[in-house]
């Protein structure tokens, strides 16, 4: 139920983002300044470090039911840290 759940959400969010992606201007925003090459391969490995760790959480998902409350806490913590010190959107100040 709650991996379902959280699939839902996941699909929900990923089809939005593609979707304004696509009907997105082809230019950068005023807010949002040049990166250096450096800088685009750390936010490149950063992102592959964070899915790794969420996709080899996502495959631990216990059946038994009294592990269940675990493992989604474990989840909520990833996405509080991810959302609180990621570098790359600047979305925390």
């Amino acid at each position: 139920m709650i991996l379902l759940e959280l699939n839902t959400i996941k699909e929900k969010y990923l089809n939005t983002v593609k979707n304004e992606w696509l009907i997105a201007d082809n230019f950068c925003p005023d807010f949002l300044s040049e990166i250096s090459k450096d800088t685009k391969i750390q936010n490149e490995q950063y992102i592959q470090k964070v899915s790794d760790d969420f996709q080899k959480h996502m495959k631990r998902f216990s059946h038994i039911p009294p592990r269940h409350k675990k493992w989604k806490q474990r989840i909520l913590n990833m996405l509080e840290n991810i959302l609180s010190e990621e570098t790359i959107i600047g979305i925390h100040t």
